[in-house]
């Protein structure tokens, strides 16, 4: 009545997986009715300088065949003598990279640039403006330095200074993200070319192949 998993041929799998697992003295002192209830002796562990053994006191070093073969498995990496560690450099790097397509993908996506012409025009405008924004600050640092600047004007030259030079920051990241799409579309456009071509040998390997087994 409970279904398929409680059938005597899933039970008896299950009793034989259990038995597999923990071995026939602690299978039989948990789970056979029949067994002492007396708990199984445990190993003494014998402790030495450099390792802790089990019932080993007559382990010797491998020789022979078993000592070339564990040693191929260790130059091979099967049997790695240390820990695996996670590549956190690797990882950081790949969520770096990440961090910058996401920017990137928003940054066409507001700008809505539908080719690269686009964003080269946009840089160019991003670069008149710039200019046009350190222009003006140099007139503000050239007041500021001058002798007959009236305190009055002081503040408000430093304040407009300071909003410039925002402003231009703004004006550089931009840019700089213009600049990395560019160099991504390019990028792909030269795998996309790269990929073409290799199917095109591809195809026209396998049209080779079966003009040579038709002839054959």
């Amino acid at each position: 009545r409970l279904g398929a998993e409680y059938d005597w041929p899933a039970i008896e799998a299950a009793l034989h997986e259990n038995f597999a697992r923990w071995g026939p003295r602690y299978y039989d002192w948990q789970c056979n009715p029949h067994h002492t209830a007396k708990e199984p002796q445990r190993t003494a562990v014998r402790h030495t300088g450099r390792y802790k053994c089990r019932g080993l006191s007559n382990a010797r070093k491998p020789t022979g065949l078993w000592q070339m073969y564990m040693y191929y498995c260790y130059r091979l990496g099967i049997y790695p003598r240390q820990k695996p560690t996670v590549n956190w450099p690797e990882i950081r790097a790949q969520w770096r990279d990440t961090d910058r397509l996401c920017r990137e993908l928003d940054f066409v996506t507001r700008h809505r640039f539908k080719s690269v012409d686009a964003v080269a025009e946009y840089r160019s405008q991003l670069e008149q403006q710039a200019k046009a924004l350190r222009e003006e600050r140099k007139k503000c640092t050239r007041q500021l330095r001058h002798r007959n600047c009236h305190p009055s004007q002081i503040n408000t030259l430093e304040a407009r200074r300071a909003e410039l030079t925002g402003t231009l920051k703004e004006l550089r990241r931009e840019d700089a993200l213009a600049a990395a799409v560019i160099w991504r579309l390019e990028k792909t456009a030269v795998a996309r070319s790269y990929m073409k071509e290799q199917r095109r040998t591809v195809l026209q390997r396998t049209a080779m192949n079966r003009q040579y087994e038709t002839e054959r």
